[in-house]
């Protein structure tokens, strides 16, 4: 059976499929970006990688409220075998709400914001090399075309290379 989440099922998703991680996140540096760069509209502000390969949002207010991430690079956790999403249409997401971060399935855009100007890919505007975007406790870091994210104690860490959560 395939594990995936349509926007509309992924709180029903959250306690069913993907692992948790919990505690023990990487302390990360204060913010020095403003995170008004990164609102598309009240409440909901989108970033990605410098090679564009992984989307991010924090959200505020709306659905999903949390942060999260997601990308078609990432290894696909043991939970997630069956996912499959390289060279398909799914993606692995992962997102920190209520002081736990959940891998998951995505079937769709979840975590994609609008294209931003001088783009014509969506994913909102790109989180540089060494950046960190603090919206309200939840900060993201960008190394290497990676993004770590922390709130509330727990966080993840995505890239190519590596899909983990704390």
């Amino acid at each position: 059976m395939r594990k995936s989440i349509g926007l509309l099922a992924v709180l029903v998703g959250f306690a069913v499929t993907g692992c948790s991680g919990g505690g023990d996140a990487p302390k990360l540096p204060a913010s020095n970006v403003s995170k008004f760069e990164f609102q598309v509209s009240k409440g909901l502000y989108y970033f990605q990688t410098p090679d564009r390969s992984i989307k991010c949002g924090i959200f505020t207010r709306g659905f999903p409220v949390g942060v999260g991430c997601q990308t078609y690079l990432a290894p696909i956790p043991e939970s997630l075998k069956d996912c499959a999403p390289l060279g398909g249409t799914r993606s692995v997401g992962v997102q920190i709400l209520d002081k736990k971060a959940k891998q998951y399935c995505l079937a769709q855009g979840l975590w994609v914001g609008p294209a931003v100007e001088g783009m014509d890919v969506g994913g909102g505007r790109v989180l540089q090399e060494g950046q960190v975007l603090d919206v309200d406790g939840a900060v993201c870091q960008s190394k290497g075309n990676a993004i770590t994210c922390t709130k509330d104690g727990a966080g993840f860490t995505m890239s190519a290379t590596e899909n983990k959560v704390y």
